[in-house]
C-alpha cells in the first residue's frame, strides 16, 4: 500500500500557481493544507484555510504544532530564504517532513525550478560540472509544452494585487513581516518613476551601444540588491559593492582597449542613480570612456557580442 501523503503549502509566487497545484493534487487524492500569513496570501488562496496572525516569535511553535496535529508528510514553499520559510524548513527537517522548494527558474523563461530541500546555494545538486554534462546526455528530448503566460504584464498584475492585499490586510495580520526590504509603496513609486523615464533610458542605451559597435567588451548583468542571491548567498551586501569589486578588478587587469558594461536588472525599480554611480567609479579608477551603464536593451544580444559575462551566482 502506497504512503498517504499530506502536503502543507506556505507562501507561493504572487498569483494562482500554488492554489492550482494544490487543487490538482487534491483531485488525485492527496491531502492538502495551507497556512496563510498575510492579506496577499488570502487573495491568492481564498479557499478555507488556517491563518497565522501572531508575532513572528510565535511562528515556530505554531508551525510545529500544526505539522504534528495534521501529520504533514511534505512541505511546499516558494523560496527557501524568507524568514517564515527558514524556520518552517528547519522544523520540517526535525519532524522528518520532506520539503519541496520552488524558485524562479534557473533557465528562463517558461521554467520554474523545483528541488528537494533547497535551491540555489542550498541545492542538493552536484557541484561537479562533469556531472551535469553526463546527466544531460541521459535526458529525453525536451517536451513540446504550451508556454507559461509569464509576460511582464501578467507578473506585474499578480504582484500588484498581491502586495495591495498585503497592505490593506494589515488589520487582519498586524504582525506580518515581509521578506522584502523596501516598502511596497516605495517600489510602486519607483516603477512610476522608471516608466516616466523610458524614452531617456532608451536614448542613453542606444548611445552606449553605438560606442561599443566596434569595441571588445565584457558584460556585468546586475542583480537586485534585495535578492537573497545577494543578501544571503554572495560575498556582497548589495550590488553597488559587487559593481565596485568587479570594476576595480577590471581596472587592474583588463587590456586597455577593452570596455566593461554594467547592464541594469529589468525589475530594478529603486531610486538609486546607477548612471551617476558609474560615472564616479569611472573617474576614480581612471577608466575614462571604458566603463558604461546600460538601462535597457537586449541582454542576449549583448552576451553574444561580448568577450565574456561576469556573474554573481544566479544572474
Amino acid at each position: 500500500m502506497s504512503e498517504k501523503r499530506t502536503f502543507l503549502f506556505l507562501q507561493g509566487p504572487p498569483g494562482p500557481l500554488f492554489r492550482r497545484l494544490a487543487s490538482a493534487m487534491a483531485e488525485r487524492g492527496v491531502t492538502v493544507h495551507r497556512i496563510n500569513i498575510s492579506g496577499g496570501d488570502d487573495r491568492d488562496w481564498p479557499d478555507p484555510t488556517v491563518r497565522f496572525r501572531g508575532r513572528f516569535s510565535d511562528w515556530p511553535a505554531f508551525f510545529d504544532r500544526f505539522v504534528r496535529e495534521h501529520q504533514a508528510t511534505d512541505l511546499m514553499l516558494f523560496g527557501d530564504c524568507r524568514p517564515y520559510h527558514v524556520s518552517a524548513h528547519a522544523i520540517a527537517q526535525q519532524r522528518n517532513v520532506r520539503t519541496h522548494v520552488l524558485e524562479e527558474g534557473y533557465i528562463r523563461p517558461h521554467w520554474m525550478t523545483l528541488e528537494p530541500e533547497g535551491v540555489n546555494a542550498r541545492s542538493t545538486l552536484s557541484r561537479d560540472r562533469k556531472w551535469f554534462l553526463r546527466e544531460a546526455k541521459r535526458l529525453p528530448p525536451e517536451p513540446e509544452l504550451p508556454p507559461v503566460t509569464a509576460s511582464f504584464g501578467r507578473r506585474a498584475r499578480d504582484s500588484y494585487w498581491y502586495y495591495h492585499s498585503v497592505f490593506v490586510g494589515r488589520l487582519r495580520y498586524p504582525h506580518y513581516r515581509s521578506h522584502r526590504q523596501a516598502p511596497i509603496i516605495m517600489e510602486g513609486l519607483g516603477w512610476l518613476w522608471k516608466l516616466s523615464r523610458d524614452r531617456g533610458r532608451a536614448r542613453k542605451t542606444r548611445q552606449v551601444l553605438a560606442i561599443l559597435e566596434e569595441k571588445p567588451f565584457f558584460v556585468f548583468p546586475l542583480q537586485l540588491s534585495g535578492d537573497y542571491q545577494i543578501r544571503t548567498h554572495s560575498l556582497f551586501p548589495d550590488m553597488q559593492s559587487a559593481a565596485t569589486y568587479v570594476a576595480e578588478s577590471f581596472a587592474a587587469n583588463a587590456p586597455r582597449d577593452v570596455h566593461l558594461v554594467l547592464k541594469s536588472h529589468p525589475l530594478d525599480s529603486s531610486f538609486f542613480n546607477w548612471h551617476r554611480f558609474v560615472r564616479r567609479l569611472e573617474q576614480r579608477l581612471g577608466l575614462n570612456g571604458r566603463l558604461h551603464m546600460v538601462d535597457g536593451g537586449d541582454l542576449d544580444e549583448l552576451a553574444r557580442r561580448a568577450r565574456g559575462l561576469v556573474c554573481v551566482n544566479s544572474t
